[in-house]
């Protein structure tokens, strides 16, 4: 064997383990991923059963609470108020047992898990607690409620109301004296070890899951690849030739890239769709036990209440009241649909469900017969029964009623989830996959004859850095809100839009600075400048500790934000031509739509799990993590601009082509009747309306951003597609219109409906919209002004006014809100929209026009 051969044959096996790897490293970041946003929705789901479990105990030492006030005790001397608070606080415990705290095999304490039950008064201090080292002290702002302005009505209808203060949540419930007025708050409080503690081993499953499903992937995926990497192939044709004795003809094939990387998309797929299954799958079967366990111990604090009248002598059919106190507790659980007391024969003799209660012992049982069918009638999965026991003996039962249509509603939140886990994971997989690949065939993606970095080698930068710095975008305004103190006088809605518009202000600032600098210097430096100023505004964002302060947060991300945009327009300018110029831009919007979309559905629901400042230091550490991968891709390309339409601006640029190219015509008719009126619609509406709106009419945050994802998903599917005959066509005026009338029947749509479906369309007409509106930039380009001026330049000029808009967006929209009805506001918009669409058409020149004018102009020049 030749030397040679040997080299090929050693350079084969490291490509070939190279791939195996990369492989293997691709789908353990995948489910990963998945892995991280599943488990944060189940500790969610956690969180919200301990504190609904809790909210059942709280409501029984509120309903004993109030009693006593009534027949005259005084809050202040309230003799047994000990035993009452530790007797709830051994319910909390028992409870936590049976939620999954034996899995620990200990016996755990109150102190242990920071479980404690307390009584404060309204404005805080506590006045009795279990853990008497708090007595005195106050409650964390965070877990108080001001029940002043609420009636015993709301807080029935409030089933639950839970703070979190650092690593303690808190279920408060308020307590009020026989005139109705607030006198005191219960607190039950249980801390974050507590729900680790019963998280682990449904994580450890979760887990062992993850690990068989990746061996068994990455097992399927060698099988495979032997049958896809040529020398593999081969060897199996030679072993079936010699088993058949029949030679088959085969061509050499070249390195099958393409196929591998269908083949490495469809393994991660298939595998996060199998781990997303099996976890619905668990979450079903955790929802529907731990709301049985709930509905015992409902009815357990209620059987206990009904054994003591009993062994004080009364009958089981002469309860009085006993329908009351069960009509009380009732909204405790919002998933039980109704609890029945049965004597011994069977026979119903007080109920309660959520159209009221019943005592059967003085009504005809006759009328009631409807209620009584359908209570039959439940499946006995959605039944919880207990006896009553009395003198050793049972007496009759107690049964509740699971309300299917609250739990398939929940199962539906769950599904959902799971489906947005999935999408986010898919799309991460995608931007994995290529990111990871040149490092499977060591070297950048090349671009022949040309250079040897291709314009796609800066999506996945463009793709984490989005990430990073849009993970915040479903809820900017509402943590503004949060912060909110009264600013320049103005209203609360346009205050709650100046951190987007401070950010979009310093965007058009640096992207007039990128442009000039993106022409003589190159992408790299604007591009890494911008990195570590957006790296360190999201971080002062994570600390800031006022509206003043989160608002500057926002303006460094703003100017870090720009740079970086068009330094990544920029790298793709310098690497591409007239044929594949407007395919490369949507190929970089592609990615930055993608990150957008995982990290606003990521961040959303992270913040719907772990409150919105946590989420801004993990956009922090991604953003910084994009210099990395800068470092070991990007590194050849890290150097002066070479232009392949047209060459560097031979003259230097000052105020006079700056102005001639404001007052060009055709610019002047994309900027002020396309660029800035779509820039207004996307930003106002998207970032700052959308999350404000759909948080008013009681959307969930995880909604709110799956709604936002559209948005996003329009782009990255949609874009390159458009882009292709975008780039064909002599025509991109046309683009350019449809993309204004697209946008502006988003807006007309609030005309007819309104609500979440209504802002879900409008959010998909804007995401088409905008995918034809990327040849915005291919015309500009197009103009012999441009070319005077530089790309560079010419895209900086161009984007910075197109920011004016962004700026104006979230306070035009925050006016719309205050001054006029929603529904008209938008379709006023909308229509308005639609009519400088129309002036556009009439204005601008198009293409061909522009060819001909710029022929005869060459002509002239000529002769």
């Amino acid at each position: 064997m030749t030397p040679v051969i040997k080299e090929k044959r050693k350079k084969y096996s490291f490509l070939k383990t190279r791939i195996i790897v990369g492989a293997a490293f691709l789908l353990i970041l995948a489910l990963g991923f998945n892995s991280l946003l599943t488990s944060s929705s189940l500790e969610k789901l956690y969180v919200e059963s301990l504190a609904s479990s809790y909210q059942v105990f709280g409501k029984d030492l509120q309903i004993k609470l109030e009693t006593a006030l009534r027949f005259g005790k005084k809050l202040e001397k309230f003799i047994g108020m000990e035993a009452l608070l530790e007797h709830t606080l051994g319910n909390m415990a028992l409870q936590s047992s049976a939620e999954g705290m034996r899995a620990t095999n200990k016996k755990e304490s109150p102190a242990e898990f920071g479980r404690y039950v307390a009584v404060a008064l309204p404005n805080g201090k506590i006045l009795y607690s279990t853990n008497e080292t708090l007595i005195d002290s106050k409650l964390p702002e965070k877990a108080r409620v001001n029940y002043g302005k609420t009636t015993e009505k709301d807080d029935l209808l409030k089933t639950s109301h839970l703070a979190k203060h650092e690593s303690t949540y808190f279920v408060t419930l308020p307590i009020r004296d026989r005139n109705k007025t607030w006198v005191a708050t219960a607190v039950l409080a249980f801390s974050q070890k507590q729900v680790r503690a019963l998280l682990n081993p449904v994580l450890v499953e979760n887990v062992k899951t993850g690990v068989i499903i990746l061996a068994c992937s990455v097992i399927i995926l060698l099988m495979l690849l032997f049958l896809i990497l040529p020398r593999e192939r081969a060897k199996i044709m030679r072993l079936v030739e010699r088993i058949i004795n029949v030679q088959f003809k085969t061509k050499k094939k070249g390195f099958p890239r393409r196929t591998i990387s269908i083949l490495l998309f469809c393994v991660i797929i298939l595998s996060q769709l199998l781990f997303s299954g099996l976890g619905t799958t668990v979450f079903k079967d955790y929802y529907l036990n731990i709301t049985k366990e709930k509905s015992a111990a409902l009815i357990t604090l209620l059987r206990n209440d009904v054994e003591y009248l009993l062994s004080k002598g009364l009958d089981i059919n002469k309860l009085v009241k006993m329908e009351v106190m069960m009509g009380k507790i009732l909204p405790a659980l919002p998933e039980v649909n109704d609890i029945s007391i049965f004597d011994n024969q069977g026979n119903v003799l007080y109920m309660a469900d959520r159209q009221g209660v019943i005592d059967f012992t003085k009504n005809d049982t006759g009328h009631h017969a409807k209620r009584l069918r359908d209570f039959a009638d439940a499946t006995s999965e959605y039944k919880v029964r207990i006896n009553i026991i009395k003198d050793e003996e049972r007496a009759g039962f107690i049964s509740t009623t699971i309300s299917k249509k609250v739990v398939l509603a929940r199962l539906r939140e769950i599904v959902l989830d799971s489906l947005t886990v999935l999408a986010i994971a898919i799309l991460f997989s995608v931007e994995l996959l290529i990111l990871v690949f040149p490092l499977m065939q060591k070297r950048e993606i090349a671009a022949p004859g040309r250079t040897q970095i291709h314009y796609a080698a800066i999506r996945p930068a463009a793709f984490l850095f989005l990430f990073g710095v849009d993970i915040s975008i479903s809820f900017l305004p509402l943590h503004m809100e949060k912060l909110y103190v009264p600013m320049f006088g103005l209203s609360k809605d346009m205050v709650m839009g100046l951190p987007i518009s401070v950010e979009m202000f310093f965007a058009a600032i640096s992207i007039l600075a990128a442009g000039a600098w993106l022409d003589r210097r190159g992408w790299h430096e604007p591009f890494l400048s911008g990195l570590l100023l957006s790296g360190m505004g999201v971080l002062y964002s994570w600390l800031a500790p006022d509206a003043f302060h989160f608002i500057v947060s926002r303006g460094v991300v703003g100017l870090g934000y720009g740079l970086s945009w068009m330094a990544c327009q920029g790298f793709v300018l310098s690497h591409t031509d007239e044929d594949t110029k407007t395919q490369g831009l949507a190929q970089l919007f592609a990615g930055i739509m993608a990150g957008s979309i995982c990290g606003g559905a990521a961040g959303a629901m992270l913040a719907d799990r772990v409150g919105y400042y946590p989420v801004f230091l993990v956009g922090a550490v991604i953003v910084f993590s994009v210099l990395a991968y800068t470092i070991v891709f990007l590194r050849r390309a890290l150097r002066k601009p070479t232009y392949y339409s047209s060459e560097p601006p031979t003259e230097s640029v000052n105020k006079r082509h700056v102005l001639e190219f404001f007052l060009n015509r055709n610019v002047c008719s994309v900027i002020l009747l396309s660029a800035f009126p779509g820039a207004v619609a996307v930003v106002g509406f998207l970032y700052y309306f959308s999350p404000v709106y759909l948080n008013r009419i009681g959307t969930s945050q995880s909604t709110i951003g799956r709604i936002l994802m559209i948005y996003g998903i329009c782009l990255i599917y949609l874009g390159p597609f458009v882009s292709k005959y975008a780039d064909r066509s002599s025509n991109k005026k046309a683009y350019v219109v449809i993309s204004g009338i697209l946008g502006s029947l988003g807006f007309v749509i609030f005309w007819l409906i309104e609500g979440p479906i209504a802002t879900a369309l409008a959010i998909l007409l804007l995401g088409l919209s905008s995918s034809f509106g990327v040849s915005r930039r291919s015309y500009i380009l197009k103009l012999e002004i441009s070319r005077k001026l530089g790309p560079g330049t010419a895209m900086g000029l161009f984007n910075s006014a197109m920011r004016t808009g962004q700026v104006l967006g979230p306070i035009m929209f925050g006016w719309l809100i205050v001054a006029t009805e929603v529904s008209k506001g938008i379709t006023y918009f909308g229509l308005a929209y639609l009519f400088i669409t129309f002036i556009f058409l009439v204005s601008a020149q198009s293409d061909r026009t522009i060819t001909v004018d710029e022929k005869n102009k060459a002509g002239r020049v000529q002769l």
